[in-house]
């Protein structure tokens, strides 16, 4: 998914540059502490840093036009080495969680809010209402959960584990669509094997839960991507964005992304543009409208009441710069992506006009302003999404790195990839006209075959029908009344029995031409004596006198 770049991919730069610089300093500071280090190494690590970062992805650069590196159009063998990749990682993750399980101690009733409100019990305890739709969500969902395996706290785990392998394979081919195959490689690989993600599905909470439905919207808008669909996708794309925002605040980080699948639409024309927004916006408001009104019918509360309740529950509190993170580990997890993320920082300069961050720069912005301000719950705290965008984006930056997509090589500047577009699509209306004049030839080779007197299947097959007919019948006859050679032949030349023609090329036999064809002219010689002497100009006929008229 590439944009062309303009003045605001400038500024999603400057944010990026931002968020990347803040995150470096306070991840620096924390690591420092650590190590008992001077307080100045928070700012002079990650200088040298950046500075490091920029000298390799030059380099990178360089040698990827010399070697013309390229992951568009990648063949065969690359896609089943994604593939293997892909199920290696998810393999891996599934042990590390079944491991992990194993090890810990499972969280007991007493110990788990959620656990005790879906318990089946004998008395038919009801749920009681949430302001926070994802939590009333879950608690159902952990409730069906209890009514088919039994109220057992394993099958709730296993339940949230369930809901995160789901969620990061759909998310694999969402991100695959917008972003490219090594970005949701990279994104895999992070959800798969760090130890956060590891202790996410084991924590009960409605993230997971909620990042499944996130990963299933982003997977339909996704689809948008070619323009192959029209208002009514963008519709239920809004519906679905309506509903996620109602659930939890975090549902708002889907709408960067769409209006980054939109904006892709631009050889399509700008009628199909405004289609998709105002799609979208009808969207949006119809699924928040739908979700207040069922709020309204199961808690009788009036929908004035529903609106502040929401908007109390997600008003911003406290606002705070640095955001605590639990464990060592942890913080070095949060090094190496941002370390990968500042690779985006020189590489989104590699492509002078087209890059591809600024819908992820925008969600991780937003996702950031929503952590600080503590707009995220005690059950959602919202790290998980800016998690999510740090990966995406981290693949990214490594990604335009060391990929080529301009036709040019030997250091010259890279075209733009609209052009490439506009070209593709020049190349597809000539294929198109190419595959009908073929078909036409075909129709005329067909008819030409079938006035030739070469039969088709079909004929072929009566004639043999016929011929066998024939044999069976003389076969019956006494030997006296059998033809001779010379009659079967003709016989069969009169039956019209197809000649076994060579394997191979089809070699196409002309009829002799019926008319006759004109005898060559000669040249001759008009060599006639001419009788001069005698007057040719006289009407008078002489006659003899002795001439009697008898002859």
């Amino acid at each position: 998914m590439t944009w062309k770049k303009n003045a605001f991919s400038c500024l999603m730069w400057v944010l990026y540059l931002l968020i990347t610089g803040t995150a470096m300093i306070f991840t620096g500071r924390v690591i420092c502490d650590s190590l008992e280090l001077a307080e100045y190494f928070e700012i002079v690590i990650p200088a040298v840093y950046l500075l490091f970062t920029g000298v390799i992805v030059l380099g990178l650069r360089w040698m990827a036009v010399k070697l013309d590196v390229r992951f568009q159009g990648a063949g065969g063998g690359l896609l089943w080495l994604e593939g293997g990749a892909v199920l290696t990682l998810f393999a891996m993750g599934l042990f590390l969680r079944r491991a992990c399980l194993q090890g810990a101690s499972v969280p007991m009733p007493d110990e788990s809010v959620y656990l005790q409100l879906a318990y089946i019990s004998a008395e038919g305890q009801e749920i009681p209402p949430f302001s926070h739709g994802a939590v009333y969500l879950y608690v159902r969902a952990l409730r069906l959960c209890f009514l088919l395996l039994g109220n057992k706290a394993v099958a709730a785990v296993w339940f949230q584990i369930a809901f995160q392998m789901c969620g990061a394979l759909i998310l694999y081919f969402a991100v695959r669509k917008l972003a490219g195959k090594f970005p949701a490689v990279t994104m895999t690989a992070f959800f798969m094997l760090t130890p956060y993600m590891v202790e996410k599905s084991l924590e009960l909470s409605p993230e997971m839960l909620y990042f499944f439905l996130f990963s299933l919207a982003l997977l339909w808008i996704s689809q948008g991507v070619k323009g192959a669909f029209g208002w009514c996708f963008w519709l239920a794309a809004g519906i679905m964005t309506g509903v996620l925002c109602y659930l939890d605040v975090a549902g708002f980080l889907l709408l960067p992304v769409t209006a980054g699948a939109i904006a892709m639409r631009r050889p399509s024309g700008g009628r199909k543009i405004a289609a998709g927004i105002s799609g979208t916006l009808a969207g949006f408001l119809l699924g928040a409208a739908v979700c207040i009104f069922v709020d309204m019918m199961y808690s009788g509360k009036p929908v004035l009441g529903i609106i502040n309740a929401w908007v109390k529950l997600y008003l911003w509190r406290n606002p705070q710069l640095s955001v605590t993170v639990s464990g060592f580990g942890m913080v070095w997890m949060i090094a190496v992506i941002l370390s990968f993320m500042a690779w985006g920082l020189f590489s989104f300069w590699n492509r002078k006009g087209e890059e591809s961050f600024s819908a992820w720069i925008f969600s991780l912005g937003m996702a950031a302003l929503l952590q600080v301000m503590g707009m995220f719950t005690d059950e959602m705290n919202g790290f998980c999404y800016i998690f999510f965008f740090g990966t995406v984006l981290a693949g990214l930056g490594i990604r335009e790195s060391i990929a080529v997509f301009s036709t040019e090589k030997s250091g010259e500047s890279g075209k733009a990839d609209h052009a490439l577009e506009t070209v593709e699509y020049a190349e597809q209306e000539e294929r198109e006209k190419r595959q009908i004049s073929r078909e036409e030839a075909e129709t005329v080779e067909e008819n030409f075959r079938a006035e030739n007197g070469e039969g088709t299947e079909e004929r072929a097959a009566q004639e043999e029908t016929i011929i066998d007919a024939e044999e069976a019948v003389w076969s019956e006859a006494p030997p006296w009344a059998k033809p001779s050679a010379r009659t079967e032949a003709s016989s069969e030349k009169k039956a019209g029995k197809p000649e076994e023609k060579p394997q191979g090329k089809r070699k196409v036999e002309f009829i002799e031409n019926p008319l006759p064809l004109p005898k060559k002219h000669k040249k001759r010689v008009m060599d006639y004596k001419l009788d001069s002497e005698r007057n040719l100009n006289g009407y008078d006929i002489y006659v003899p006198d002795d001439d009697d008229f008898d002859h």
